[in-house]
């Protein structure tokens, strides 16, 4: 049994982002044979190209078909921590850049007892200049809304199980700081490591 699930969300339309992702993780995994983990990638829609790069990457490849709020972030991710087989998940999106020691500082984190490992990224969305984040000043376990990504969060699969990543609302897409909310509730053991381990750009 895996370690380390690591878990991506992609669609049919982002065959060369999916791509970048497969290669950059099986190049972390092979670095590091050592490291126990699996890598699944959840696809919105079929594609036979994504499918068969899979095979070549040593990813396991599902297709997903949109659950009722048709997002499929949050469905994707759910979808992943209840199918992967690993104590630990991590959600490495095909829009991420990964640097070459994210996955060794996720595996030296998971030494230590957490219910959520919290690393850092560097962000560049919405317009605004790049930030870290969480920054080197934030103290677990308050979340900040705009200072998490999904990319900085390794949870144990058996604790993250007890929220869904899908919101109640119809119609409301599901997002990675809402879910750590309703996880915030159950009082997880949360560790921060000020370590960048890649860029959300």
């Amino acid at each position: 049994m895996p370690l380390l699930s690591i878990i991506t969300a992609t669609t049919q339309d982002r065959v060369q982002w999916a791509t970048n992702a497969m290669e950059t993780i099986q190049h972390q995994r092979r670095q590091r044979p050592h490291y126990q983990t699996e890598h699944l990638l959840v696809c919105d829609g079929h594609s036979p190209v994504l499918q068969g790069r899979c095979k070549d990457n040593d990813c396991r490849y599902v297709r997903l078909r949109n659950g009722p709020h048709h997002d499929y972030g949050a469905t994707a991710h759910q979808w992943g921590l209840e199918h992967v087989q690993g104590k630990w998940g991590c959600f490495w999106d095909d829009d991420n850049v990964y640097y070459p020691h994210a996955l060794e500082a996720i595996m030296d984190a998971l030494r230590f007892d957490a219910d959520i490992h919290v690393l850092q990224t560097r962000h560049y969305g919405d317009g605004q200049r790049c930030r870290v984040i969480p920054p080197a000043s934030w103290r677990p376990p308050e979340f900040v809304h705009a200072e998490v990504d999904t990319m900085c969060l390794v949870v144990r699969r058996e604790f993250a199980l007890q929220e869904s990543w899908i919101d109640d609302q119809r119609g409301q897409c599901g997002s990675d700081f809402r879910w750590l909310q309703r996880l915030a509730k159950h009082n997880p053991q949360v560790r921060f490591w000020p370590i960048e381990i890649g860029a959300h750009t």
